[in-house]
């Protein structure tokens, strides 16, 4: 594809990563490849390629690398385990029009994410935070004296607001609860904007937590500590 920015190589952490100084129009190449892919799929031989490659690279071989973190994930996002061979034959009886279908089902919902200086590429418009309004309720100050973060807290949700922004989670809309054994929540909306709190930060903090748990259904909390630590921790 012509007329896009070229792509630069570095390393973070030791894991290369391609990047381009433009990248809003890097993003309107992306979108509109894949409104290509929409249109019209990707060729024949492009299909049996990546089914050739992906033999290639699994073949005499009896385990896949990483096999109980490839085995966890399947299991987690509640998909069918395939063994290599398996997946093969899947992706030997794509057609074009098989994958053209589903780009064009991802397309009513994808997500750009851009520096703010980037306007949005042809065909996308800004996505708000929670529909951009915040809740209107009862102001918790952070326990920090002199500190501009402010937690708003009412019967729909919660609004954070602090220097670098604002985000507001409704209870509605909230898809997850990431709780710790020290009090520490992130609430996760369905937009993907987020909310981290512990009752210990916010005067009257005890009332929010409450109300979080009176107010999100039990099967969206997600216990944590046996997955990663606190962001509280010391």
């Amino acid at each position: 594809m012509t007329g896009l920015p070229p792509l630069h190589r570095t390393e973070v952490d030791g894991i290369p990563v391609l990047w381009s100084p433009c990248p809003g129009p890097l993003a309107g190449g992306i979108a509109f490849r894949v409104g290509e892919l929409a249109a019209t799929g990707p060729t024949q031989e492009e299909i049996g390629r990546s089914a050739r490659e992906y033999e290639r690279r699994y073949a005499n071989q009896p385990e896949l690398d990483g096999w109980v973190c490839h085995r966890a994930a399947d299991e987690l996002y509640g998909r069918q385990f395939q063994q290599p061979a398996e997946q093969v034959a899947e992706r030997s009886a794509l057609t074009p029009g098989k994958v053209a279908a589903v780009f064009e089902r991802a397309r009513a919902t994808t997500i750009l994410a851009l520096p703010g200086y980037c306007p949005p590429p042809d065909g996308f418009t800004l996505l708000g935070p929670d529909d951009g309004a915040p809740v209107q309720g009862r102001v918790h100050k952070f326990a920090v004296p002199f500190s501009r973060r402010r937690l708003v807290a009412a019967y729909e949700g919660l609004t954070l607001s602090d220097r670098d922004g604002r985000a507001t989670v409704r209870f509605d809309g909230c898809v997850a609860v990431l709780a710790w054994g020290d009090g520490a929540r992130v609430l996760l909306g369905h937009d993907g904007g987020s909310i981290l709190f512990t009752a210990e930060a916010f005067r009257g903090g005890g009332e929010v937590a409450a109300l979080v748990e009176r107010r999100v259904p039990g099967d969206r909390w997600v216990p944590m500590d046996e997955l990663e630590p606190s962001p509280f921790a010391k």
